[in-house]
């Protein structure tokens, strides 16, 4: 009789460990869900929008010291980017020769031997007057619209970087949207 006994307590106790761990993930996961509409919701229908002079002010307000914990390490180091956030037609050969680093000196009649590692050096890559275009998703929340507006008054006091809202006649252009992780082409690269 006493072995029933304690054979229905430790199922008992099971019971409840298993209701905890439940609830405690069921908590997680809505705590998760939160924090990314907190962000953005993909719910929302996606078309282009540019920041508001709202957005801007929000920026104003934020806090500039963000907690550790603020920070998706994980999603700024993508295993499928070159260096974890630069998406580029990059291959074995051009990584290579990242690594082992550009010859000094190239053969001034042919050019040979001459390799370009940054592509910025192509003029034709580099954004007309440092003027950058831009347009981003509807799906992002107030509170993201602000850190973004925040990001871009950043480039625009230590660089000569010009974000500006796209205009209908501005063909290429960056499109900010809420996708896992934190990459980008590197310079202007033509239609997209």
């Amino acid at each position: 009789m006493e072995g029933i006994k304690i054979e229905k307590e430790i199922q008992r106790d099971i019971g409840k460990d298993i209701k905890s761990k439940q609830s405690f993930n069921n908590k997680k996961l809505n705590e998760q869900q939160q924090d990314t509409i907190q962000f953005y919701d993909l719910n929302v229908p996606s078309y282009e929008t540019v920041l508001t002079p709202t957005d801007f002010e929000l920026a104003m307000e934020l806090d500039d010291s963000p907690n550790e914990s603020d920070w998706d390490s994980e999603a700024m180091y993508n295993l499928d980017k070159f260096e974890g956030d630069i998406a580029n037609k990059i291959n074995a050969s051009t990584v290579a020769l990242f690594i082992r680093g550009a010859p000094e000196k190239a053969d001034s009649k042919t050019n040979k031997g001459r390799i370009q590692l940054n592509a910025i050096r192509d003029r034709r890559q580099l954004w007309n007057n440092a003027r950058i275009p831009y347009a981003l998703s509807s799906q992002y929340s107030s509170y993201s619209r602000s850190v973004i507006a925040s990001a871009m008054q950043e480039y625009a006091k230590h660089t000569c970087i010009q974000w500006t809202p796209r205009t209908a006649m501005d063909r290429d252009y960056v499109y900010i949207v809420p996708e896992r992780g934190c990459y980008s082409m590197a310079s202007c690269w033509q239609n997209n």
